[in-house]
């Protein structure tokens, strides 16, 4: 398979913690160590096999995702590849992307076609039907501030009608959970930091985004927000599209 890079990424496999442990478990190895730390103070256990799961073992938000795609479909931050799988062997034409090497290296290896090493915001040509977001995968944008840059780099990357899904989530709890005080700051800018085997990554940025605030921000600047799916932890699914597109 021919590797073919639509843009770059500056993450050096010595500094991907997250991707390594990934391609130590896709290779029979123990990754049971990989943590995570939070800006908010928690500290969590990464359990990596969620990332290997089949259609059958997707939460529903997941799979109403995966029915929801159509065309040529942009799979960001896809990991392992367990939904471009899924998408191929529907027989739609999916460019998965990551910024981990060793995440390419997996897809690659399970057959995935068409996987480029790339950050989203670098990738300046190809037409999308749709733009797939999952796993808090919106989160990429990184502060609020952000996105305004986000929905313009996909206005300028989708087709006539193309949609971008994205799960997020309601992150308040946090005040309450973890005693954080309001500040002018939003509750879903948070911070991240994996650990491995004894290393330690740099912090990186994540973006949290309730479906309200989502839905306002994105109707102000000229895109149509439709709500596909909430749970009960107020973890939801949408699809947003440029209202001067034709609906596909």
């Amino acid at each position: 398979m021919e590797k073919v890079n639509l843009g770059s990424s500056n993450l050096l496999p010595e500094e991907d913690l997250y991707g390594k442990a990934l391609y130590d478990y896709y290779n029979g190895k123990n990754a049971d160590d990989l943590v995570i730390n939070t800006s908010y103070g928690d500290k969590e256990e990464m359990p990596v096999e969620v990332f290997f799961r089949d259609f059958d073992d997707f939460p529903i938000l997941e799979a109403i995702a995966i029915e929801a795609c159509a065309g040529k479909v942009l799979d960001v931050g896809a990991g392992t590849g367990c939904h471009s799988l899924i998408l191929q062997e529907k027989d739609l034409l999916v460019n998965p992307i990551d910024i981990s090497p060793y995440c390419v290296e997996i897809m690659q290896k399970r057959g995935i076609e068409n996987v480029f090493l790339c950050d989203f915001f670098s990738i300046q040509k190809g037409k999308y039907d749709t733009i797939l977001m999952l796993m808090n995968g919106l989160g990429v944008v990184g502060k609020l501030a952000n996105l305004s840059l986000f929905l313009k780099h996909c206005e300028k990357i989708l087709a006539p009608g193309g949609k971008v899904l994205f799960d997020s989530s309601d992150v308040s709890y946090l005040n309450h959970e973890f005693g954080i005080e309001p500040t002018q700051d939003y509750i879903g800018e948070v911070a991240y930091q994996y650990l491995y085997k004894g290393k330690v990554g740099n912090w990186f940025d994540w973006l949290y985004v309730d479906k309200d605030l989502m839905k306002s921000l994105v109707t102000d600047a000229g895109w149509v927000f439709e709500l596909l799916f909430e749970d009960e932890n107020q973890q939801y699914l949408a699809s947003i599209q440029k209202k001067n597109h034709n609906i596909l």
